[in-house]
C-alpha cells in the first residue's frame, strides 16, 4: 500500500506520460473518548484503504447549492511560538444528535486530539487510494453549543444547531518573545495539564538565560 507522499510522487514521475491529474481532499479526525469522528471536504462517505469510513461534511441547502456543514480556521506557523486557539463547528445538526452531543461529559472531549490529514483520490469516486498523510495535530480543550434562530426568506423561523470544537496547537503555553521560550510557571502549568506531571522543572532557569544572566546549577 502506497503512503500519501510516495503516491503523489508516482503520479508526479516523468515516465508516467500524458497529464495528470491529482486530486487530494481534507480529512479531520477527533480523537473523542469512545466514539471517534472522522469528517472529510467532500460529499457522502470516503473509505480510506485501512477499511475506515469517512463522513462528507458537504452538504445542498434549500436552493441546492453546495455548501460545507462544517466550518475550521486555517492552520496557522507556529513556529514563532505562538499557539493560536482554533475553533470548528459543525453546523445545522438536527435536535436528537444535538442533545446526544451537548449531554456527553466533557471529559470526553477535553485533553483530547485532533488530527488534520490529507488523502488522494481518484479521478471519479470517493475511495481513497491513499491511507490519511500529512498530518497536524491540536489538542481538544473544550466544546461550545449554540441555538439560533433566523428569519427564513417566507417569514418562517428556522432553528439553527450548532456545536464548536476548541482546541490549541501543542505549542500552547509559548511566549510570544523572539526566543520562543517558556516560563516556569507556563511551563508547570502546562505539564500538568496535558500529562498531569507536578514537578515540571524543566524551565526552573529560563528567565534568567533569556536575560543573558549565567546559572551555576551544580
Amino acid at each position: 500500500m502506497q503512503t500519501y507522499y510516495d503516491a503523489i510522487d508516482a503520479q508526479l514521475d516523468v515516465t508516467a506520460g500524458g497529464d495528470r491529474q491529482i486530486q487530494t481532499a481534507d480529512a479531520v479526525y477527533f480523537d473523542i473518548l469512545d466514539t471517534p469522528v472522522r469528517l472529510w471536504a467532500g460529499i457522502g462517505s470516503m473509505i480510506t484503504p485501512d477499511g475506515q469510513r469517512w463522513h462528507g461534511f458537504m452538504g445542498a441547502d434549500e436552493n441546492g447549492e453546495v455548501q460545507s456543514l462544517f466550518h475550521i480556521e486555517p492552520l496557522g506557523d507556529v513556529r514563532d511560538g505562538a499557539a493560536p486557539l482554533y475553533e470548528m463547528s459543525l453546523h445545522f445538526l438536527d435536535e436528537a444528535t444535538f442533545l446526544e452531543l451537548r449531554d456527553m461529559a466533557a471529559a470526553k472531549v477535553k485533553g483530547r486530539d485532533v488530527l488534520f490529514y490529507s488523502v488522494l483520490l481518484p479521478k471519479n469516486g470517493t475511495r481513497a487510494l491513499t491511507p490519511p498523510g500529512d498530518a497536524h495535530r491540536l489538542r481538544m480543550l473544550d466544546t461550545r453549543f449554540s441555538v439560533s434562530r433566523p428569519m427564513g426568506q417566507g417569514g418562517e423561523t428556522q432553528i439553527h444547531r450548532t456545536i464548536t470544537v476548541l482546541a490549541k496547537n501543542l505549542n500552547q503555553g509559548r511566549s510570544l518573545t523572539h526566543f520562543g521560550v517558556m516560563s516556569d510557571t507556563v511551563q508547570r502549568a502546562r505539564s500538568k495539564q496535558l500529562f498531569d506531571i507536578d514537578d515540571d522543572d524543566y524551565c526552573q532557569f529560563t528567565g534568567k538565560y533569556a536575560n543573558g544572566y549565567t546559572i551555576q546549577i551544580f
